[in-house]
């Protein structure tokens, strides 16, 4: 009898083992798998980063004022595309505070949230609005010095993807942003991607760090 509610006991003990076995198993698979969903969308919202900065390269390439002669005096490179919160006076003098001349920097590009104007680029059950960039830009300065570096350029573009319900509910947002640097070559009339590095996500208000901030990538660049 006893031999017999000892084997009995020992049955329940191995099923009870193997159940929480179980049952761990197909929770750690689970949260394996809701994790690398997250990996994947915040990657997603780091391509979205990437794709500002190709906006901004796209859109300096395409704008004459970029290439500037070796000879132009510093006072004309506020000629330059940057891009900005919006173009009044007061945003203007926000970002630029301290690099001279501060009114002159005429030529400024506004940047609210960029989405895809095409699906093609979109998974299953994604819409529109489920990834998209901003992007905001300053000029490069020589090293312990507040003069400008024609020949380079600092771009931060912040990237999200969004989950989104019924194409109008949205659930859950990733974000990443990056700072880039680019390298203005005149004589050839090329923009390229220096370095970059990636960098917490800031407060995307008008008067907030992304638009105020001038973060600069360490090295600088060599002074002529």
């Amino acid at each position: 009898m006893r031999s017999g509610s000892a084997a009995l006991i020992l049955t329940i003990i191995v099923l009870g083992f193997m159940m929480a076995v179980s049952t761990s198993y197909v929770t750690m698979v689970q949260t394996e798998t809701r994790v690398q969903t997250s990996v994947d969308k915040i990657a997603r919202a780091k391509d979205a980063a990437f794709s500002g900065v190709s906006y901004v390269i796209a859109r300096l390439m395409a704008t004459s004022s970029t290439f500037l002669v070796d000879n132009t005096p510093v006072s004309l490179k506020g000629d330059r595309l940057y891009f900005a919160y919006d173009a009044t006076p007061a945003s203007k003098n926000i970002r630029f505070t301290g690099l001279t001349p501060t009114a002159d920097f005429k030529n400024v590009a506004s940047s609210q949230w960029i989405y895809p104007d095409t699906t093609g680029l979109l998974m299953s059950g994604e819409t529109a609005s489920s990834v998209a960039f901003r992007v905001t830009s300053y000029p490069a300065t020589y090293p312990a010095s507040v003069t400008m570096d024609p020949g380079y350029y600092y771009v931060k573009s912040q990237g999200m993807y969004r989950d989104i319900e019924d194409g109008t509910t949205v659930t859950a947002t990733y974000s990443a942003q990056i700072l880039a640097r680019l390298r203005i070559a005149t004589l050839t009339y090329e923009v390229k991607l220096e370095r970059y590095r990636a960098m917490e996500v800031e407060n995307d208000g008008s008067t907030a760090e992304f638009f105020t901030g001038r973060p600069v990538i360490y090295p600088p660049p060599p002074a002529p």
